[in-house]
């Protein structure tokens, strides 16, 4: 319906500025971008649309250098990674580059064991719990403007 096309279409255009945002080294623009995409393609259930928006998710994690932010990357990469095994949906070339860059990242941060370890994790959460999840690492911070200025 037509409806849910403009969603469909509001929704890719969101996730694509958040991930422009995160190649332009600009993680905290990229977060809002992609928690409004990742709702809206929750609300839809493309599970495909969902899937990038996790991988999203996991470049403004890793883009913060720290341990913990590392862990739950790799463990939104997990479901990612289940996700798409589900729906047969393999990365593009494209976003095979940025999933390979934020794998390296969190696997350097946590160390080989514990990246998989988180990854592992993840691949077991639920579609739902995986994006429950994301949206609640993607909320703003306390005092920060809601447009992640």
């Amino acid at each position: 319906d037509r409806a849910g096309g403009h969603l469909m279409g509001a929704a890719g255009a969101l996730v694509n500025l958040g991930t422009l945002m995160l190649d332009r080294g600009e993680p905290e623009r990229a977060r809002a971008y992609l928690r409004e995409s990742l709702a809206l393609h929750w609300e839809l259930r493309e599970k495909d649309g969902i899937a990038y928006c996790l991988e999203g998710t996991a470049g403004v994690l890793v883009a913060a250098q720290q341990p913990e932010a590392a862990w739950e990357a790799a463990r939104l990469l997990g479901a990612a990674t289940a996700l798409r095994r589900s729906l047969n949906v393999p990365l593009s070339p494209t976003e095979r580059v940025r999933n390979d860059r934020d794998r390296a990242c969190a696997r350097a941060t946590l160390g080989p064991t514990r990246y998989e370890e988180a990854q592992s994790e993840g691949e077991r959460l639920s579609m739902a719990q995986a994006v429950d999840h994301a949206m609640r690492l993607l909320a703003p911070k306390p005092g920060e403007a809601v447009d992640g200025s």
